[in-house]
């Protein structure tokens, strides 16, 4: 390769192949990436961590629902509430050493819920001498149901987890009768080891449907930066490639250079990254499809509204639409004015529920102000008017004057109202 030439390389010299100088720098920029992270969290040398705490089937009784071994692991069965409280027996300990919690088992996507309770421990002072610790109130925190064999919750962000931890428990809901499987449970310090697996158990757990999942890519926001799966990539192809161009260029002026330029290492470690982003979410994706037929196939629209997200909504709303009917049919859909059928107005403190109940009602004459007072002056509202409360924070009934109270304004608005429907999720009422 003579000095002016970049990409030819002279017969009688022998390179890396691509693929090995790709493996090669891709390790490098790798560990360039971890000793990065290794930084950001521990900038200073610190004091040895905590041991981590484990309980096995040796050691995990349960408070409720009932537990008995079945070789390494600890069966759990649900009470007839579908409830069970798993008890991790522990000496107090500094709360502040640990960062995490682990659940390991099988079958744990048949929870529906699972939670974190513990009570912080406070020592007198040394002027009791004889008096007992006591015990702060009970905490709890939600792990996320987003693995298939184990549960990971971040503890060093919650702030109620300071002080000396005395009793901890982890209660999980679950259909009645229902069986999981406990394998270990451990208490972590924030180690780069620990760190690590964290991060790598967060990109490969399993993400169920949720609200903002037609909109979000989870892992890309909510969690600090050197967490997030985005920059983590980011950083390892770039340092991968800067390494690499940086090798290229400094053995130029090498007699027995090994490297040479060759576009296909470059576009081998974009492809890394991209498949590194592209393969969790695929597999998501494919996940997500087999939940969504396991719940809709089979089903006609009328059934299918009632399995989905918001069903017990549509099923309030189609009581409440009964009920508005006898008042008046449904207007048509053709020519909605020309109908006799009530105003609806809807007071709801939640964009969502808010949103959907409005779609629910139609074809009704819906009224509702999104991120605006719930109600307008009661002035505007007519006489036969129908008033939907629904998780509303604004507006209150007072059964004695049989009137909806709420301010309008900072002005206190008040009108009478007879009672159509009343539901421990929303209530329905018309104008007098």
């Amino acid at each position: 390769m003579t000095s002016s030439s970049f990409t030819t390389a002279s017969p009688s010299r022998r390179y890396l192949p691509w693929y090995l100088t790709t493996a090669i720098v891709f390790s490098c920029g790798l560990i360039l990436t971890v000793a990065g992270l290794r930084l950001w969290y521990f900038p200073t040398p610190a004091p040895s961590a905590a041991a981590a705490h484990r309980w096995s089937v040796d050691t995990l009784t349960t408070l409720h629902g009932s537990a008995r071994p079945r070789g390494q692991r600890l069966q759990v069965t649900f009470d007839a509430d579908g409830r069970a409280v798993v008890n991790l027996p522990l000496t107090a300990r500094t709360a502040g050493q640990y960062s995490f919690i682990v659940v390991r088992g099988q079958h744990l996507h048949r929870l529906s819920g699972a939670v974190l309770l513990w009570q912080t421990q406070h020592t007198p002072d040394s002027l009791f001498l004889n008096a007992p610790p006591t015990f702060g109130a009970l905490h709890e925190a939600t792990l996320p149901l987003n693995g298939w064999s184990s549960l990971w919750l971040p503890l060093h962000d919650l702030p109620e987890w300071s002080d000396q931890v005395a009793r901890l428990a982890l209660g999980l809901q679950g259909a009645p009768g229902q069986r999981i499987e406990i394998e270990q449970i451990n208490l972590l310090p924030l180690t780069l080891t620990n760190l690590l697996r964290y991060t790598v158990a967060q990109w490969t757990s399993y993400q169920p449907w949720a609200q903002p999942a037609i909109n979000a890519v989870p892992g890309l926001t909510a969690l600090p930066a050197p967490r997030l799966r985005l920059p983590l990539v980011i950083a390892v192809v770039m340092s991968s490639a800067a390494l690499y161009l940086l090798l290229v260029l400094a053995q130029r002026r090498w007699v027995n250079a090994t490297l040479q330029w060759d576009w296909r290492v470059i576009a081998t470690l974009v492809l890394i990254g991209w498949g590194s982003l592209d393969v969790p979410w695929q597999w998501q994706l494919q996940r997500q499809q087999l939940e969504t037929q396991a719940l809709f196939a089979g089903y006609d629209n009328e059934q299918r509204r009632y399995r989905a997200e918001d069903g017990w909504l549509y099923e309030l709303m189609v009581q409440i639409k009964q009920q508005i009917a006898q008042l008046s049919p449904p207007p048509s859909a053709i020519d909605p004015a020309a109908s006799l059928a009530p105003r609806i107005l809807i007071a709801s403190s939640d964009d969502y529920i808010g949103m959907r109940t409005a779609y629910h009602l139609l074809p009704y004459r819906v009224a509702w102000q999104r991120g605006s007072q719930e109600l307008p002056a009661a002035s505007l509202i007519q006489r036969g008017d129908v008033v939907v409360v629904i998780q509303s924070q604004q507006v209150n009934y007072q059964p004695a004057q049989q009137q909806l109270t709420w301010l309008f304004n900072s002005q206190p608005q008040q009108i009478a109202v007879d009672v159509l429907f009343n539901h421990q999720l929303g209530s329905v009422f018309r104008v007098r």
